[in-house]
């Protein structure tokens, strides 16, 4: 009997230490659960102080909370918006989708851990407006996978339209300047459409005396002379294309383009004025240039500036020593080009920062 109430006195002992332990289990995860949503309300609150729109994204589960300056900046109710993250890629523009969804796999995949984007966004009147996106993966699993993300996003529609609209006059500006320079050009192109006219002239005339001639006409003789009219009309509607490209306005148009080929072009354009000026021009062109990703029209028409600067600067040299060369070089991932004179030069307190214009090979 003294034995058995032992063992009961222990097991007693045993029971309460167990109850007590579970009480005190029970009080450290409510104080825990209450400090998590202390810690979440205060994380909300800091949200919604935050002077752009925020969101709080559970990678996991897909499961995004919107702040409630996001959702109004979108036009959106609460009960409008799921608190998804299919939701949010719902609202992408068609065309920022496949770049902006490819940051967003990085992220999920580990490879970053942070992104910094500017893409537009679907207003609830079905409108689009631009958003910078800011965001960083703040808890990690063991693996590195990305389990909570946190970020900003903030209205830039304003900053966009000003750039647009800047851009646009930098386009007008781009069409006044080269309308700036059609004086130099018109007696250039002139001259230029004068000789293929007047060797139209002069081979139509040919062929009219063998025709009005006594004697057989020469069949092979005329072909020729037809086909020599046919050759120069085609220079002649040539050279006006050029002209036309080159002053006419419109958006710019990058394609690959044969720097050394540009080159040319503008010193064709340029050849009258060269000559009158007594200007020899000396090309020292590179064979192993790639395409280059550019608007070729722009790309002459500094080309065309850059000769016209040159032939002002050699208004005081000799005409014996009056020479511009031209020189392109692959460098890289670069395409250089050097247009050089042989004036007398500008001294270095009276240049700032000198200018640079390089195309990226593609």
């Amino acid at each position: 009997v003294q034995a058995f109430l032992s063992i009961m006195a222990v097991s007693t002992v045993i029971l309460c230490g167990v109850a007590t332990d579970d009480k005190r289990i029970r009080a450290e995860l409510r104080g825990t659960n209450q400090q998590l949503a202390t810690s979440e309300e205060r994380f909300r609150l800091a949200i919604e102080a935050v002077g752009e729109g925020a969101y709080d994204w559970d990678v996991p589960t897909g499961r995004v909370y919107f702040s409630d300056r996001w959702l109004r900046s979108l036009g959106y109710a609460r009960e409008e918006a799921r608190p998804e993250v299919s939701f949010w890629k719902s609202l992408l523009h068609p065309e920022d989708q496949p770049w902006v969804l490819h940051e967003f796999d990085e992220l999920v995949a580990g490879r970053t851990d942070q992104f910094d984007m500017e893409y537009r966004l679907r207003t609830q009147s079905g409108e689009y407006r631009w958003t910078r996106d800011r965001g960083r993966v703040i808890a990690q699993s063991e693996a590195g996978e990305p389990l909570r993300v946190v970020g900003t996003e903030d209205d830039i529609s304003v900053r966009k339209t000003a750039e647009d609209q800047l851009a646009y006059m930098e386009l007008k500006l781009a069409h006044v300047a080269r309308l700036s320079t059609m004086g130099e050009l018109v007696a250039s192109i002139a001259h230029e459409v004068n000789q293929p006219l007047f060797a139209i002239v002069n081979f139509a005339k040919a062929s009219a005396r063998r025709l009005n001639s006594d004697e057989p006409p020469d069949v092979d003789a005329l072909r020729e002379l037809n086909d020599q009219i046919a050759e120069c009309a085609v220079l002649a509607g040539a050279i006006i294309k050029r002209l036309r490209s080159f002053v006419s306005r419109g958006e710019p148009h990058c394609e690959p383009a044969d720097v050394n080929r540009l080159v040319r072009g503008a010193c064709d354009m340029m050849a009258f004025s060269l000559r009158r000026a007594g200007v020899h021009v000396e090309l020292e062109l590179a064979t192993d240039l790639p395409p280059v990703l550019v608007d070729g029209v722009q790309i002459q028409q500094v080309l065309v500036n850059l000769l016209q600067n040159a032939c002002e600067a050699l208004d005081n040299v000799g005409r014996n020593e009056r020479r511009i060369i031209i020189r392109t070089r692959h460098m890289g991932e670069f395409v250089s080009v050097v247009v050089a004179d042989t004036g007398p030069g500008l001294s270095l307190i009276h240049i700032s920062e000198p200018t640079r214009l390089d195309a990226r090979s593609r």
